[in-house]
């Protein structure tokens, strides 16, 4: 039983999703990330809103989107600037799921290794307010970031099978649903839906938030920010997450997320949160 906060570094693919029409469908591949256009507010370290509007920042959407712009290739900047949105029909087989949920009031993480090899659940699942989860990407030796989640609560143990009844249409649509779509070992297995701590509701200081920037700037397009923690973060790391079961101390977590918010604006990068639920057709 994990007691105590967590510090996690958690690679996931770091490839762009780069369709070749003006429309994305829903993905039946493998995860990639997607640079994306949507309505929120960034904060200050503190919490306070310091700009509502558009926002630009990377993310999880295996739901359709619009393609909005494109750009040349160039290095680690993104090609594609997508708009997401969502539909209900039939799922496709392989659909899959977007996770973390960085959409709403509060971000969610609900799934993704939350299983050993063996179908037993992890120490992802057993993290306690205040942990801090690090999402991002190994390439060409460095761990680039795109989500930073403080667990708020965990809000519900839930086998996707099943349903939940909990957060918006939208997420139970584009998780929930896909994941129930999946093969026994996940569909059938019994996963934690987590609820990040917000501005509003901080934990220890903390909340969650995705490196974001002003779509009216015209620098907008932004490759993500590396991440460089020594002790805590290992660059070479590229599939399994670090840190589930390595006890922290509340002062190690705020360090460390502190230590994360100063490279992220050291890029001229601002904290995204509050980013609005994408519409559905």
């Amino acid at each position: 039983m994990t007691t105590g906060p967590r510090i996690v570094q958690f690679p996931h693919p770091g490839g762009e999703h780069v369709p070749k029409g003006k429309e994305m469908d829903w993905n039946d591949g493998y995860h990639r990330r997607k640079f994306l256009v949507n309505e929120g507010k960034t904060v200050d370290r503190s919490g306070a809103t310091t700009y509502e509007g558009s926002l630009a920042f990377w993310g999880e959407w295996e739901a359709p989107s619009t393609i909005r712009h494109r750009w040349p290739r160039r290095e680690q900047f993104p090609t594609v600037l997508h708009e997401p949105y969502w539909v209900e029909r039939e799922v496709i087989p392989n659909q899959q799921n977007t996770d973390p949920w960085v959409f709403g009031p509060r971000f969610l993480y609900s799934n993704c290794k939350q299983l050993t090899p063996l179908g037993l659940p992890s120490s992802l699942q057993s993290l306690t307010p205040g942990s801090m989860i690090m999402f991002g990407s190994t390439f060409h030796g460095h761990f680039i970031l795109d989500t930073v989640f403080v667990v708020g609560e965990a809000l519900t143990k839930f086998r996707p099978i099943d349903g939940i009844e909990i957060e918006s249409k939208a997420f139970r649509t584009c998780t929930i649903r896909s994941l129930a779509a999946l093969e026994p070992k996940k569909s059938y297995a019994s996963l934690t839906l987590f609820a990040g701590a917000t501005p509003e509701h901080p934990i220890n200081g903390m909340f969650s938030f995705t490196p974001a920037r002003r779509v009216h700037d015209p620098n907008y397009r932004f490759a993500r920010p590396p991440l460089t923690i020594s002790g805590v973060i290992n660059p070479m790391s590229w599939q399994s997450p670090r840190g589930a079961k390595v006890p922290a101390t509340p002062e190690e977590v705020r360090a460390t997320w502190l230590e994360a918010v100063k490279q992220v604006e050291a890029h001229e990068l601002e904290l995204g949160t509050d980013l609005q639920i994408p519409v559905q057709r």
